[in-house]
């Protein structure tokens, strides 16, 4: 896939004592959880469980298999 094809997404996280803003590239219909994931924000922050954490895109509640 080619670069024009692909979006931009950016994954943030925020702590009291750390914040992060991660940009990833993504095929177009990619989902919340796929952002995520490609982010690797997981592993930066273990403590993130997605079955219960919550994510938004543009500070509006999103499910995880929302289109981003």
């Amino acid at each position: 896939m080619s670069e024009a094809q692909k979006i931009k997404v950016e994954v943030a996280y925020a702590r009291p004592e750390k914040q992060l803003i991660l940009s990833v590239d993504l095929a177009p219909g990619a989902t919340v959880e796929q952002a995520i994931s490609a982010s690797g924000i997981l592993t930066q922050f273990p403590e993130i469980d997605l079955a219960s954490a919550k994510a938004g895109v543009f500070s509006k509640a999103r499910p995880l298999n929302a289109e981003v």
